[in-house]
């Protein structure tokens, strides 16, 4: 008995050691089995999971050839080639999981972003069960003494921009040492390696712990391009990165206590290379820098304080355009200057820049709003800036320095406060060329020179916005010359000044402008007037005509609306001159000036020199009431004396009281003048002349008291002038005024309104012409034609009648032969006028020669066919210019069609044309004896005259 139950013991047990041993080997796939059916369940997604190897004993754990599939899909989501760990099997009795040895071969992971917080991933997520904050904190401690990571990637697809991004992160490798979660345990470390589309990508935590959360880890990123980058870059910002790459350098602090917030702070290096920045749907970069340095001092995440220690920019190149319309597009270019576009409120950050320097830079600026369209380029532009603070909490230091277009050079230095705007600056200008901003200029006169000068100048923006400016200088304008474009190249300049200074410059926004002293020395002026009557120095600085700038958007403002702004603005009363501010010149001087004249509307031109011109205009102002003491001495011509003083308002309302005389005029120095105004020339005489001016508005009154000595005149080749006005000859004139000592002494009171046009003298004589000429002219040209005169007696029109002609011919009807008689007669009292000849096609004509063609191409037909009737003729013309269309009955409506579709006959018009003018000619000339050059045959008149007669017209030339 007993030897029976020890047999059945050692078979129980035998079965048992079978059964566990047979579990055992069957566990692995069982395990493989229970989790792809229960991860497929979970996810619903396909999952692979090649082979399971499991080791009870040893607490080691394969897993390989595991694949999760992307849902409804086939397409990978998460492939693993294998995972290989083992777990310490007795801590587990302490809860602590302790992975002894973690290995992740080949990772792959393909991720999809399909919207702006959602990915193909996120019904993963919605398992994930939200914390409970009731739960205390768990106890589990987890370890891994190794983790290894090999040959892992990440290709991810953003389908939520646009254009779709894809970031693949490959050849990644994580190795760990040392992480847990158990308390106070010494720190573990993890390096991760791997490359970012080509960039490479490097984190080395040497520290890491995780109770409580402590890293201390450097991050390096080398060549990563910016342009895929662009997309990311918010809406409100229209600048995008089109090419550069980046090289970054990082040391990255992290910490949380336990229930705390997170702390953490960066610092390093970033190094940006060849940066291409591009407006968005523009092509082409407006910027480009060959390198920018960044040098992170530290940036804190939990006090939100970043210092820098150095922002290094070399190689910038800055494009900027100015369109048409006005719009500055790298102003447009800042975010919230766009129409309606809001702007997020900024973080509460603080910001330390110890420096900022910029190298080689330049700016090209196109402006296509003014002409010719401008290209200004600044190069070699330095900059350095020092202690800048935000929030401002001191004064940054700021250097700057330019090439400025052409040549010149500008630097800048001072302090400022970036907000408000609180800006100490002292600026210096030298060499700076004047030409290259022509197009600023208001006239068509171009102007040449170099500038210097030197200002210190304070800049606020006060609490209400408005803006306040105090500068105080001097500067000078070394060779200026004013050049007419539209002279050949070489002209002398129509101004040549070798120096102007300006001095005692004080500037006050919104006040005043004011400036002690403008000296221009040893100006040189030629002053000339052409044979039309113009001067081309006054033309060269009118306005330059411009299209209007385009209004902002918006009502627009009264002009009531407008003056209740300037003076809200601290804007004063300028005394209607325009001027936005009061301004005010204590002295205004003119050295050692010449002005040489030259008038070509006289033969031969008239030409004078003004040499030795001082001027002094003293208390210039645009205060309403004051006026300006002014002073002028000159020599004219040779050796005469002028001199004039008084006072004038030269920046208000106009007025000007002077007094003044001019001595020993040599009055030959007219004789262009004089021959051509009162057909007299002066053979010797000097005046002398005292005048007293007075112009207050647009009343004018003056004195002049002339004393002309030796005064012998004779008459020129042309008609007595004076004798037409005065009905004596000046000779006889000037022999019954001169008193005993050969003088003539003369006063001529003038006075009168600026804006009556009676007042205007030339008027008055032009007025006298146009009656005679109308009287001389009136009775003669009313038997050929017709003369117009206008409520002013000015003669507007003359119409010589043309001489008419019968359709289609050039025969001269009777009546139009006495037209030509009377022509001749006209002619022959005007011989100094000649006649322009025009024909002239009527429609009329038109038809008639048509008629004519049909006509007698019908009766040819009619003999070549022997046809018996001339009505038989216009029906086999007719089959043949119309075959298979129904002939009208009668001949006369067919020979109707036949005439409708006739062409024109252009060589015959041209004939009847030139026929016409030869029979007038003609007429004219054998018939009448007009010379045949007084006859020029004009141009045909274009086109068909379709209401009036077949003629030739006249046109007095």
């Amino acid at each position: 008995m007993g030897l029976l139950r020890r047999r059945w013991l050692w078979i129980t047990v035998l079965v048992l050691v079978l059964a566990v041993a047979v579990t055992l080997a069957a566990l692995p796939e069982i395990v493989r089995r229970v989790a792809v059916k229960q991860i497929a369940a979970l996810t619903g997604r396909a999952v692979v999971i090649e082979d399971v190897d499991l080791n009870v004993f040893t607490g080691r754990t394969a897993i390989t050839g595991f694949r999760l599939a992307q849902r409804g899909s086939n397409e990978p989501a998460l492939e693993i080639r294998q995972i290989a760990g083992r777990v310490a099997i007795l801590p587990l009795l302490r809860s602590h999981a302790r992975v002894v040895d973690l290995a992740v071969l080949a990772p792959r992971i393909h991720v999809t972003r399909t919207g702006p917080t959602t990915f193909d991933f996120s019904d993963l997520l919605e398992l994930i069960p939200p914390a409970d904050p009731n739960k205390p904190p768990s106890k589990r401690v987890v370890t891994v003494d190794r983790l290894t990571v090999r040959d892992g990637a990440l290709i991810a697809r953003d389908q939520a921009v646009s254009p779709t991004g894809e970031w693949r992160l490959e050849g990644l490798s994580v190795d760990g040492a040392g992480l847990t979660t158990a308390a106070g345990a010494r720190p573990g470390r993890l390096a991760v390696k791997a490359t970012l589309n080509g960039a490479a990508l490097a984190l080395d935590a040497g520290a890491v712990a995780l109770s409580p959360l402590a890293i201390e880890a450097t991050a390096r990123v080398d060549g990563l391009r910016l342009r895929p980058l662009a997309p990311y870059v918010p809406a409100g910002i229209r600048v995008v990165p089109r090419a550069g790459t980046a090289d970054t350098a990082l040391t990255i602090a992290a910490s949380r206590a336990a229930g705390g917030a997170l702390r953490g702070s960066v610092g390093g290096d970033v190094r940006i290379e060849s940066l291409e920045l591009i407006e968005r749907e523009r092509p082409d970069p407006f910027t480009t820098i060959k390198r920018v340095s960044v040098a992170i001092t530290t940036a804190d995440l939990a006090t939100r304080a970043v210092t820098v220690k150095a922002v290094e920019v070399d190689g910038l190149l800055l494009n900027g355009r100015r369109g048409p319309d006005g719009v500055i597009d790298l102003l447009s270019l800042i975010p919230g200057r766009g129409a309606g576009t809001p702007t997020a409120a900024a973080p509460a950050v603080s910001l330390l820049l110890e420096r900022v320097v910029l190298t080689n830079g330049s700016f090209r600026f196109r402006d296509e709003r003014v002409a010719p369209v401008t290209t200004l380029v600044v190069s070699d532009l330095t900059a350095t800036l020092r202690d800048v603070t935000w929030p401002s909490t001191k004064r940054a230091a700021l250097e700057v320095a330019m090439t400025l277009p052409e040549k010149g050079r500008l630097t800048v230095t001072g302090t400022a406060v970036p907000q408000p705007l609180d800006a100490d600056l002292t600026m210096s200008m030298r060499g700076a060329s004047i030409a290259p901003y022509a197009a600023y200029f208001p006239f068509k006169a171009r102007l040449r020179g170099i500038f210097n000068g030197d200002s210190r100048s304070r800049v606020k923006v006060l609490p209400d916005g408005s803006i306040t400016a105090v500068s105080k200088g001097q500067s000078v304008i070394e060779g200026l010359t004013v050049i007419d474009p539209s002279r050949p190249p070489g002209t002398p300049p129509a101004v040549r000044i070798p120096r102007v200074s300006i001095s005692g410059l004080d500037f006050v926004w919104p006040k005043y402008a004011k400036v002690a002293r403008v000296v221009v020395s040893r100006p040189d002026v030629r002053l000339e007037r052409e044979a039309d009557g113009s001067i081309p120095l006054r033309t060269l600085f009118l306005p330059a005509r411009s299209e209007p700038a385009t209004p902002p958007p918006g009502p627009k403002a009264s002009s009531a609306s407008a003056r209740a702004a300037a003076s809200s603005a601290g804007v004063g009363d300028t005394g209607g001159f325009g001027l936005p501010i009061a301004v005010e010149v204590g002295s205004f001087v003119i050295e050692e000036g010449l002005v040489r004249f030259a008038d070509r509307t006289t033969t031969p031109p008239f030409t004078e020199s003004i040499s030795r011109l001082a001027v002094n205009v003293d208390g210039i102002s645009t205060t309403p009431g004051q006026r300006a003491k002014v002073r002028v001495q000159a020599i004219v011509g040779g050796n005469s004396a002028l001199d004039l003083s008084g006072e004038v308002s030269p920046l208000g309302t106009r007025y000007a009281d002077l007094a003044g005389e001019l001595r020993d005029f040599t009055l030959p120095a007219v004789n262009p003048y004089a021959d051509h105004a009162i057909s007299w020339i002066i053979q010797r005489g000097r005046l002398a002349a005292k005048v007293a001016i007075k112009l207050e508005g647009d009343q004018l009154t003056a004195r002049n008291e002339m004393v002309v000595a030796d005064l012998t005149v004779a008459p020129s080749q042309q008609s007595d002038e004076v004798r037409k006005r005065l009905g004596l000859p000046l000779g006889l004139i000037v022999a019954l005024i001169k008193d005993g000592q050969g003088l003539i002494k003369i006063n001529v009171p003038i006075a009168g309104n600026l804006s009556d046009p009676k007042f205007d003298l030339s008027e008055t004589i032009w007025t006298a012409i146009k009656n005679v000429l109308v009287n001389v002219l009136a009775a003669p040209f009313r038997a050929i034609g017709r003369l117009f005169t206008g409520s002013d007696n000015k003669i507007e029109s003359l119409s010589v009648e043309p001489v008419i002609f019968p359709p289609g011919t050039a025969d001269v009807p009777p009546p139009m032969e006495q037209h030509l008689v009377r022509v001749a007669g006209f002619l022959r009292g005007a011989p100094g006028v000649s006649l322009a000849l025009s024909p002239v096609v009527a429609a009329k004509d038109i038809e008639t020669l048509r008629g004519q063609e049909l006509t007698a191409r019908l009766q040819k037909l009619q003999r070549e066919r022997g046809l018996p009737s001339y009505p038989a003729a216009v029906a086999a013309e007719f089959r043949a210019k119309f075959p298979g269309v129904t002939p009208p009955e009668s001949a006369e409506q067919k020979l109707a069609r036949l005439l409708a579709a006739e062409p024109v006959p252009a060589a015959k018009v041209k004939e009847l044309q030139s026929r016409r003018i030869e029979t007038v000619r003609e007429a004219l000339v054998k018939n009448e004896g007009i010379p045949e050059a007084r006859l020029r045959v004009g141009e045909a008149k274009a086109g068909l005259d379709t209401s009036g007669e077949g003629r030739v017209e006249f046109a007095i030339q």
